[in-house]
């Protein structure tokens, strides 16, 4: 379906939990929507209906693929240059099973055969990461610049917060 910002999705597992999905950056855009949403949220008075992230859901490039597009490049030279505000930015990339098995299909496979199951996947995995920091990470942190802090997060990462409503942008 359309994605709608200003629609909130409430989590079943946690109703302090709120996301705006919004349908991405259009090239050339004059009116972005979802600068425009994070302007509003920020004016808001109550902390609880407040912008408290902005999720940037990119998927892993394939043979030569892009990684940032024009209007996700606008949007970061917006929070780079401050007019975003202290919003955190999360970066997810997707689809990193799909890496994984094109990386499994990539191996010389005269190079593993003496090696076990476990090393093979090992070396698997190594290189994935590898690619995951050449494709996506390596020019992500050179637009973004030097000042960006950066974790890197497993599969099933889960926060135990309480207390606390979220509202947050998951852009796609």
């Amino acid at each position: 379906g359309e994605a709608t910002i200003d629609q909130e999705f409430i989590s079943p597992q946690n109703d302090r939990f709120i996301l705006h999905d919004s349908k991405g950056f259009e090239p050339g855009e004059k009116d972005n929507v979802v600068r425009d949403f994070i302007g509003r949220r920020k004016a808001m008075p109550d902390l609880k209906d407040q912008l408290h992230a902005v999720w940037l859901c990119f998927e892993i490039p394939r043979a030569g693929g892009r990684l940032l597009e024009t209007g996700v490049e606008q949007f970061l030279t917006s929070k780079r240059e401050g007019e975003l505000g202290e919003i955190p930015i999360v970066v997810v990339f997707t689809k990193y099973d799909t890496l994984l098995d094109r990386m499994e299909r990539t191996l010389n496979k005269s190079f593993t055969k003496d090696l076990s199951k476990e090393a093979v996947q090992e070396l698997m995995k190594k290189s994935a990461k590898d690619k995951l920091k050449e494709v996506c990470i390596a020019p992500l942190e050179k637009f973004a610049g030097s000042n960006v802090e950066r974790r890197e997060l497993e599969y099933e990462a889960q926060s135990r917060l309480k207390g606390l409503r979220f509202n947050v942008v998951l852009q796609t």
